[in-house]
């Protein structure tokens, strides 16, 4: 994992939102950050978190949860991904960001203004900008996915 804060074309690593979970001598942590994909004009707030192996275990015995369809909200996709290095598995959660709440969010920083529409901008997942996330993240996930080492 890159601990300084990067920004280039595609995505911004927000190191603020971090909430670790020791287990020996690693630290198992949940991370978020904003992402926009290649050819998607859409931004997305991404929180991603490794799942332990007891997890996944309940996850795979429990006949009942792997035969119920869960239907997510229309403004979020849930995947998971396995790092072809160390193959952890980890559960990414894309929420589509409006451009509502980013003009929001730029105005009280920028400016300290704190405006508040009365519009709920609806932002909806297409099929096909899940794919389109799925496909770039996966390939850029590799890059913040290393485990946090402590040293005691």
């Amino acid at each position: 994992m890159n601990t300084n804060n990067q920004y280039n074309q595609q995505q911004i690593l927000s190191p603020n939102n971090i909430i670790s979970y020791p287990q020996e001598n690693v630290v198992m942590a949940k991370y978020s950050f904003f992402y926009k994909a290649y050819n998607d004009f859409q931004i997305y707030h991404i929180t991603y978190e490794e799942i332990t192996f007891e997890i996944i275990s309940r996850l795979l015995s429990d006949h009942d949860c792997i035969t119920q369809s869960h239907i997510q909200p229309n403004n979020l996709h849930v995947f998971y991904y396995q790092h072809p290095d160390d193959k952890k598995i980890y559960k990414i959660i894309c929420e589509v960001i409006s451009y509502t709440y980013i003009i929001r969010v730029l105005n009280k920083i920028n400016y300290g203004i704190d405006l508040s529409f009365n519009e709920h901008q609806q932002v909806v997942f297409s099929k096909e900008h899940k794919i389109n996330l799925e496909f770039h993240l996966k390939n850029d996930l590799i890059n913040y996915l290393a485990p946090i080492y402590t040293f005691q």
